[in-house]
């Protein structure tokens, strides 16, 4: 459906196999997983979440300049406050039975975090307010009441300014726990450590060895095999977990990553005898390692410290295939600093039409990370191997 403002023409497509991917390859980073028609197209076979594919493209002159990929659904807002507040605004749920529901355009993906922006590097900055302007009409005509552009890091980006000059609101988002990597060897790796902290993993190694727990590395269609026993792990995953769960990880996903990256999968499987108590599902891509999902038998993970050794093995497959950096994800971020990882802030901007609304988004949606942060481990002796947020 074409949306035209000005010279720039907005086209609207309901599924990524109506991409232009010539085109859309042209301009987005080569070796960004997030903005690959590829994997866009697993996350929409994924199933993971109930809601509809929407992709924007803008284009000048009949040249795409810029690509959004992201999806719409009805998110509840009280899945999302403190359990306080959560309880108190529930009561007038009674009286207001759609009381902070909304109609919710994302761009992003709903399976794990990233950008999903492509823009060519000839932008200029009445070219993004122009875009920007159209995604709110867009979100308007529709009836779209809260519309969220998430996942940025790092330096501002003139999309951001652009964002923020139409209203948008920004906030802060999970943060990103990631791992540079620039060990020649596993041994390396534990040599750079700290000793507490190197002891710690020989104990937690040697727990996972002496319960018989063996690892196999898996990128073949066989992977798939074992599908109904990852979901029974995942599923206990989510139940220990405290965050609200977004999305839910099933069959449909396995099939659908291996049916459009094929073996840039990997499935690191965890058997005790002829039992599988565990996986890691990640993917590698290009020089980089993005670590999706995971799941445990917790009667044999928890004393085989099997998270811990999922993500050593991780670090210990990226350092042999030459992985310049791993991504493993937000929450847990305590563990995650414990093996090494470090934790960079993300934000993302909010736009509500009601101006109220966005001011007093800032406190309905409150940084639920804040105490973990605090908590988080720099363990190496080179503290520039690893970095923490300043202001936790």
């Amino acid at each position: 459906m074409p949306f035209q403002s000005t010279q720039i023409e907005m086209r609207v497509l309901e599924c990524v196999s109506q991409i232009n991917r010539k085109a859309w390859d042209e301009i987005r980073e080569a070796n960004y997983l997030f903005t690959d028609p590829a994997y866009l197209q697993a996350v929409e076979e994924a199933h993971a979440l109930e809601s509809q594919s929407i992709i924007f493209e803008f284009y000048l002159e009949q040249e795409l300049i810029c690509g959004l990929a992201g999806y719409i659904f009805t998110m509840d807002m009280l899945n999302y406050c403190s359990k306080q507040l959560a309880r108190l605004l529930a009561q007038l749920r009674k009286l207001l039975p759609n009381f902070l529901k909304f109609k919710t355009l994302i761009i992003g993906t709903p399976i794990s975090i990233g950008k999903t922006i492509v823009l060519t590097p000839r932008h200029t900055s009445e070219n993004l307010r122009i875009i920007v302007s159209n995604l709110v009409s867009y979100s308007e005509e529709k009836e779209i009441k809260l519309l969220l552009v998430r996942d940025f890091k790092d330096e501002k980006t003139p999309l951001e300014y652009a964002l923020e000059k139409i209203g948008f609101i920004a906030l802060s988002n999970f943060p990103q726990a990631f791992m540079p990597i620039p060990w020649k060897s596993f041994d390396e790796y534990l040599a750079a450590m700290r000793y507490r902290y190197r002891n710690e993993t020989h104990r937690r190694m040697k727990q996972k060895n002496k319960l018989g727990i063996h690892t196999y590395l898996n990128n073949q269609a066989s992977a798939l095999d074992y599908s109904k026993s990852y979901v029974q792990l995942y599923e206990n995953v989510l139940k220990q977990s405290d965050e609200f769960p977004h999305e839910f990880i099933g069959e449909a996903y396995h099939r659908a990553m291996w049916d459009n990256l094929s073996n840039r999968n990997i499935w690191l499987q965890y058997f005790q005898e002829d039992e599988l108590i565990g996986f890691s599902h990640f993917i590698q891509y290009g020089d980089q390692i993005i670590n999706q999902y995971l799941g445990f038998d917790y009667r044999v993970a928890k004393d085989a410290k099997l998270y811990f050794n999922a993500l050593y093995d991780i670090i210990e497959f990226a350092i042999k295939h030459n992985v310049k950096v791993i991504e493993v994800g937000v929450t847990t971020y305590q563990a995650k600093s414990s093996v090494g990882f470090s934790i960079v802030p993300q934000r993302m901007y909010l736009w509500h039409r009601q101006w109220l609304f966005r001011k007093l988004s800032r406190y309905l949606a409150p940084n639920l990370t804040s105490n973990e942060l605090s908590k988080c481990h720099v363990i190496f002796k080179d503290q520039t191997l690893q970095s923490l947020p300043k202001k936790l």
